[in-house]
C-alpha cells in the first residue's frame, strides 16, 4: 500500500513540475531553464528526504513531499523575487538609465486629417515588444510592469499586427501579420491595411532574447502615422530596465499606458 502512495505522490509532483516548466517558457526559454534545473534539484532533495524518513518509519506521512517541489521552487524564487526588490528600492539609477530619461515622454503633433477606424503595430526582428504598461510606486520604482490588451472603443473596427508568439501558431496564415476584427477569430494577412501605423524601434534587441524578469534597459520608441498621407501623429520614448525595477517615460500619473498614447494620437480618446 506504501509504494502505492509514493508512485501517485511521485506522479502529481512530476506533473505539477512540468506545469511549471510549460509557464516558465512563457517568460523565455532561458528562465525555462532556470526553473527546470530547480524543479529537478527539489525532485532529488524530496526523494532523499522521503527515503530518510522511510527509514525511520516515517515515510507515509512525509510521502506529500514527492508531490511538493514546484511548490517548493516557487516559494525560494518569491524569496529571491521580494528580497531583489527590496535591494533596488535603495540602488542608485546607473548614469546611463539617468540620460535616457532625460529624452523620455510623449510628444504629439497633429491629430488625422479623417477618423482612424483601424490600427495596424510593427516591429523589427523576431521579438514582440514584451510590455506596453507600467506604474512607478515608492521611490519611482516599478510597481507593474505587463503586457494590457483590453478591447478597442467602438470607432476602432480592426487592428493587425505582427505575427508573434502571442497568437500560437497559425494554421494556413498568408503573410506575417495577423488581423483581429472586432467580432471573430483573428486570421493571418499578406501586409497592413489599417488606417494608422504604430512602429516600434526597440533597443538593445539582444536584451529582449532574456526573459522578462532579466531584461536589462531597453529603450521603447512608437512613432504613429497616418498611413493614408504619411503624416506622423505623435511619438513615445520610454525607457524599462525589467531586472531593476527602473522605468521612465510615463503617459499619465506615474504610469505608463501605451495603449491611452496611441489612441489620443489618432483622435478616438
Amino acid at each position: 500500500m506504501n509504494i502505492i502512495i509514493y508512485i501517485v505522490a511521485t506522479a502529481i509532483g512530476f506533473f505539477l513540475s512540468f506545469v511549471g516548466v510549460v509557464f516558465a517558457m512563457l517568460s523565455g526559454q532561458q528562465f525555462a531553464y532556470v526553473i527546470g534545473g530547480l524543479l529537478v534539484l527539489a525532485h532529488i532533495g524530496s526523494f532523499l528526504f522521503v527515503r530518510n524518513q522511510a527509514m525511520q518509519g516515517k515515510g507515509r506521512q512525509a510521502a506529500i513531499a514527492l508531490a511538493s517541489p514546484l511548490f517548493v521552487v516557487m516559494g525560494v524564487m518569491s524569496v529571491f523575487v521580494f528580497g531583489g526588490y527590496v535591494v533596488s528600492l535603495f540602488e542608485r539609477d546607473s548614469p546611463a538609465f539617468t540620460s535616457a530619461c532625460k529624452t523620455a515622454g510623449a510628444q504629439f503633433y497633429k491629430l488625422p486629417a479623417s477618423p482612424v477606424r483601424s490600427l495596424a503595430y510593427d516591429w523589427e526582428g523576431e521579438y514582440a515588444p514584451p510590455f506596453n504598461y507600467f506604474t512607478l510606486g515608492f521611490g519611482g520604482r516599478v510597481s507593474s510592469l505587463g503586457i494590457r490588451d483590453f478591447p478597442y472603443p467602438p470607432a476602432i473596427e480592426f487592428t493587425e499586427r505582427r505575427h508573434s508568439n502571442r497568437e500560437g501558431l497559425l494554421v494556413g496564415a498568408p503573410g506575417p501579420y495577423v488581423r483581429f476584427p472586432r467580432q471573430g477569430a483573428f486570421y493571418g494577412i499578406e501586409t497592413l491595411t489599417a488606417d494608422a501605423l504604430v512602429s516600434y524601434q526597440l533597443t538593445p534587441a539582444d536584451e529582449l532574447g532574456k526573459a522578462m524578469v532579466e531584461q536589462g534597459m531597453v529603450r521603447y520608441e512608437l512613432t504613429v502615422t497616418d498611413r493614408r498621407n504619411g503624416e506622423k501623429l505623435a511619438f513615445l520614448r520610454y525607457i524599462i530596465d525589467s531586472k531593476k525595477r527602473r522605468a521612465c517615460g510615463s503617459t499619465g500619473d506615474n504610469t505608463l499606458d501605451e495603449r491611452t498614447f496611441v489612441l489620443k494620437a489618432v483622435g478616438v480618446q
